[in-house]
């Protein structure tokens, strides 16, 4: 059976309880959900119309006309009410006006059936011994029973179940009302569990029906029954009744239960033998070795885990490296779980010979392990593998770390010294300045002077350090008898050379300086020049008043440092003023004087022969400057002047206050500091009239038709548009 007998059952229960109950007071409407529900349900009541209320219109409910009316605003938000026990309600809502004057009521009963009882089923063991589990609701005759994916099993107040499993009731009342069980029950199992067990020296327990052991292993199976019933019992294929057997052979075993009732119940399984693995080891080298030496064995082929030498821990590892006498095997596991022993290989250790010592003796060496026959020397330095001596004493031709390995010729074992440093005589090497520049000495010794006893220079100094002033050879000789009395000379010689000093004095354009004005110093080109002002090379320009030298350096690095030279420096004289208007005229007192005309450029044209404090204008009116040198050679030059001699015009521009702006575009504002007429004029470059005005106070020139260049008013100077 189906869901659909449960889906039929739950649309019945609805159509019960799911009525809507429409009612009307004055211009509101509402609707009660429900006229019955089960106990523990909730009935709601709605206003279905609220924009039709009247203004002031409240409405009040009450429940079985118990306590006070509740106020309800009237809005569509429903009133709920939980409703528990059996019985008929009775709902009341009434329509008031502002006032409070009733204007209508309207009542609804709601009933309230019970739920069914609990579901109490029966067994509470839910399994039986060999047969079907039957289910009984003890409280309830009308149950829906379901599995667990939701699939209606049977209706009633019983059930026949054969299959384990998750399952669940629903009791329904005459009313449609229902009352589940929220865990459901399960059902364990429908018979008895029969297995057999097994376990084995290599396999881990299991209960499956196929089980596996080892070729040679003893297999250990059990009875495995999980639930047995008073007067059962059981019995194996071969009439055994304990519950372990052990057995050796591959085949089928099978255990039989029967039960009080009479019903059996056979478990078979079938055993298989694997055969065992046979691994195989090698050995890296020799198995006949030396006490210092070890043997790698490797087994050949792969499995899942090595134990080496019957040891309690299993390595994992493939490989072994054995380090004394005795047997050497592996124990190994393959993919089936099965162990396998190898071979065992047998490996000798020879003794190691006493390892020697190495000790001085003058310039040699000396083991203390003698040629006897049995034992011989082999010598060799640092880690080069060549011999170098076979005696029990050698004599060392070069520095470094000598060992002597003493070999066992009848068993080819071998010990090793330990590294002696030897350190032949160096040959004294000279180490200091060699060149030097004239007037300095040369400070001369040996490299590492501590490893020598004695020193004799070529100059009969004696000791580790020697001087030279002069070029020359210069001999040493040095006694070395650090290690043991060995003693040599070694004789070695080095060249001094004096290199010359450069010789120059500084050179200066001038002596003195005015101000703003530069002098230029020089030396003898050299290799490297630098200048007491921190300058390089081997002429700078001053311009400052002071004391400079200069570091002059040669190609050999020696330096000169040449006699200062005093620059004395000049104040300028004051910028001279010029006044006129024809005849122009300066300050007085200065050695020479040089008059100028400005061009179009405003360049300084000189002026031939205008070389006094005055000058007479015989050109057309422009710009004049003069320049004037004081008796130290220094030289200043006035600010140009506007001269318009010769022109007619009446020039009181020195009453002009204020002209604006500048540079200028469409006019100029020209203001006086009287309140005279005056005339106003502008002239180009070429000294043409552009301009001419008269006016007093303040006065406003038009420049529109000017065109953009540079403009003269005498008494004010340049104006650009």
């Amino acid at each position: 059976m189906k869901k659909t007998m449960y889906n039929w059952l739950l649309v019945a229960i609805l159509l019960l309880t799911g009525l809507k109950v429409n009612a009307q007071i004055g211009n509101a409407s509402f609707a009660v959900s429900k006229d019955s529900i089960c106990s523990g349900g909730m009935v709601y009541v709605h206003n279905t119309s609220p924009d039709t209320l009247l203004p002031g219109v409240q409405f009040m409910w009450q429940l079985n006309g118990n306590g006070s009316p509740q106020n309800w605003t009237g809005s569509s938000v429903p009133q709920g009410f939980h409703l528990w026990n059996t019985n008929t309600y009775q709902i009341n809502l009434m329509e008031l006006d502002s006032n409070g004057v009733f204007l209508g009521s309207f009542t609804k009963d709601i009933h309230v059936f019970p739920e069914p009882n609990w579901p109490n089923l029966s067994p509470n063991n839910l399994s039986v011994e060999c047969g079907p589990v039957f289910i009984t609701d003890n409280n309830n005759t009308n149950d829906i029973w379901m599995n667990a994916a939701g699939d209606t099993l049977g209706t009633g107040s019983s059930i026949t179940l054969n299959i384990p499993g998750f399952y669940n009731v629903s009791a329904i009342s005459p009313f449609g009302c229902i009352n589940s069980n929220p865990m459901g029950f399960n059902i364990q199992q429908g018979q008895t569990s029969v297995n057999i067990g097994s376990n084995s020296m290599s396999m881990p327990y299991n209960n499956d029906s196929i089980i596996y052991g080892c070729q040679g292993d003893q297999v250990f199976l059990n009875a495995n029954i999980n639930y047995m019933f008073n007067g059962g019992g059981f019995v194996w294929e071969n009439g055994s009744s304990a519950w372990n057997r052990t057995v050796t052979q591959a085949g089928y075993y099978s255990l039989i239960y029967t039960g009080a009732s009479g019903c059996s119940i056979t478990k078979t399984v079938h055993l298989i033998m694997k055969p065992k693995p046979h691994p195989t080891i090698t050995a890296s080298g020799p198995t006949t070795r030396c006490g210092n030496e070890s043997i790698t064995f490797s087994v050949t082929q792969t499995y899942i885990d090595y134990t080496w030498n019957n040891w309690n821990f299993s390595s994992g590892n493939q490989t072994f490296i054995s380090w004394n006498s005795g047997y050497n095997y592996v124990v190994v596991t393959d993919t089936n779980g099965c162990k396998g022993v190898s071979d065992s290989i047998f490996v000798t250790e020879n003794p190691v010979p006493p390892q020697a010592t190495i000790t001085p003796s003058g310039c040699n060496l000396i083991s203390d392990m003698p040629n006897d026959g049995i034992h011989i020397n082999i010598w060799k330095i640092d880690t080069l593998s060549t011999i170098i001596g076979s005696t029990q004493m050698i004599s060392p031709m070069v520095s470094g770390a000598y060992t002597d390995m003493i070999v066992d010729v009848t068993t080819g074992c071998h010990s090793t010294s330990l590294p002696y440093s030897f350190v032949l005589p160096p040959v004294p090497v000279i180490v200091g300045n060699l060149d030097i520049c004239q007037g300095d000495t040369a400070h001369l010794t040996i490299f590492n002077p501590n490893q020598y006893s004695q020193f004799f220079w070529s100059n009969s100094a004696d000791g580790p350090i020697d001087t030279a002033t002069v070029s020359g050879y210069i001999n040493v000789e040095a006694q070395y008898g650090s290690q043991g009395g060995c003693i040599v000379v070694n004789p070695y010689s080095v060249y001094v050379t004096v290199h010359p000093k450069p010789i120059g004095i500084i050179t200066a354009s001038n002596t003195t300086l005015c101000a703003g004005d530069s002098v230029t110093l020089s030396v003898p080109s050299g290799t490297n020049d630098s200048w007491s002002t921190g300058e390089v090379g081997s002429t700078i320009y001053v311009t400052n008043g002071g004391y400079y030298s200069a570091l002059m350096t040669n190609s050999y690095g020696c330096s000169y440092v040449t006699p200062a030279v005093h620059i004395i420096e000049h104040a300028k004289p004051n910028k001279p003023t010029i006044t006129g208007p024809c005849i122009l005229s300066t300050n007085s007192g200065f050695s020479s004087y040089q008059w100028y005309e400005l061009d179009t450029l405003l360049n300084m044209i000189p002026i031939t022969s205008s070389t006094g404090q005055f000058l007479s204008i015989v050109h057309v009116p422009n710009y004049y400057t003069v320049g004037v040198t004081d008796a130290n050679g220094c030289s200043n030059t006035s600010d140009p002047y506007w001269s318009s001699c010769g022109t007619g015009i009446n020039e009181e521009t020195n009453t002009i206050s204020e002209v604006y702006p500048n540079p200028f575009t469409n006019q100029i504002t020209v203001r006086f500091s009287d309140n005279k007429e005056h005339m106003i004029n502008m002239f180009d470059v070429l000294g043409k009239v552009v301009i001419s005005e008269k006016g007093q106070n303040e006065m406003t020139l038009n420049t529109t038709e000017l065109s953009s260049g540079i403009y003269f008013i005498p008494g004010i100077g340049k104006m650009i548009k």
